[in-house]
Parts: C-alpha cells; structure tokens; sequence
C-alpha cells in the first residue's frame, strides 16, 4: 500500500476542494541484498574464488544457491581476434545442452533476455554471459533483463569468460 503521507497530501488537497482518488499500479524493484559470488571448482579439488569485481549480477537476476557442472554454449571462439557473436541467441544452440548444468554464453547480437530465456528452457540451472570480446566489450558488465529471471544471471569479462571455458572443458563446476 501507500504510505501515510499521500493520506496527509490527499486531506489537504481534498479541504482544498480537489476530487481526490487513489491507483494502484505495480512498481518492479530489483535490488541485490547480498554479494554474488561465482566459485570454479576443479576436478583435482583445487577452488577458484571470482574476485568481486570480476564478475557482476545482471537486474532482474534470480537468486539461488546453485552449484554444477559448466558447459559453453556456442561460443565461436577460434584463433584471432574476437568477432561478434551469436551464442544462444537460437533454441538450436542448446540441442547438446544437459539439463541442470550451467550455461557459459557470450554477449552479442540478441538480448540477454532471448538468451537466458533459451537456456532457461533448456533447463540451465545458471546463466553466466561473457562479454564479446569485440573493441569496447571486454570488461566485466552489467545488464538488464526485461523479466525477472528464475535463475541465477552474471555479467563477466571476456578474459574470464575464455578461463571459465577451458574450466568446463577439464570438467569443473561452478557456484553461483
């Protein structure tokens, strides 16, 4: 509901000779109520903490604790300099995706939305989306989704993003 201020505000107008009514409408809010954290677990036990800064939860996020295997969704990554990229912008990018892992995705030519959408219905567990690597998209970022996600969504950098691909070939998981 409204706060006690708008019934003050209303009194006053309405002594003043105003119609007054109220409407009620829907205001989405997202804010992030604790550090995100993104843990690389390898297969020989080593653990790789994300620092903080390196990685970034896109708004409208969704907020679980999920830990599991990593899988790279069409990434086009080849020898060379980087060029631009349409991983999981197709439902077809996901046909070898197993459920329940996390999706590796990069930036570029669709929305975010349409990608975690794919991977969502894919039956990714997580989404990590990172930047392109064309000129102005290598750092870590944030974004926004239209939706509020069921899962959880990060922004990372180009570099790590290529590091967390290496990681899911050699079989790491991930927390999220």
């Amino acid at each position: 509901g409204y706060d006690r201020s708008a019934e003050y505000v209303a009194d006053r107008l309405k002594e003043a000779g105003y119609l007054v009514h109220f409407e009620e409408f829907e205001f989405p809010f997202f804010e992030e109520r604790v550090p995100p954290v993104l843990l690389v677990s390898f297969p020989d036990g080593r653990q790789e903490p994300t620092p903080a800064d390196a990685f970034r939860t896109l708004t409208n996020s969704g907020s679980s604790n999920v830990t599991a295997r990593l899988r790279a969704v069409n990434l086009g990554l080849a020898e060379g300099p980087p060029l631009a990229s349409a991983s999981s912008c197709k439902t077809t990018d996901f046909d070898e995706f197993e459920r329940g892992f996390v999706a590796l995705i990069r930036r570029g030519t669709c929305t975010f939305q349409t990608k975690v959408d794919n991977a969502w219905a894919a039956g990714a567990a997580a989404v990590v989306i990172m930047n392109e690597g064309t000129e102005g998209r290598t750092d870590a970022f944030s974004g926004q989704l239209r939706d509020l996600a069921p899962i959880p969504v990060v922004g990372v950098s180009y570099e790590l993003g290529r590091s967390l691909d290496i990681a899911a070939r050699g079989g790491a998981t991930v927390r999220l």
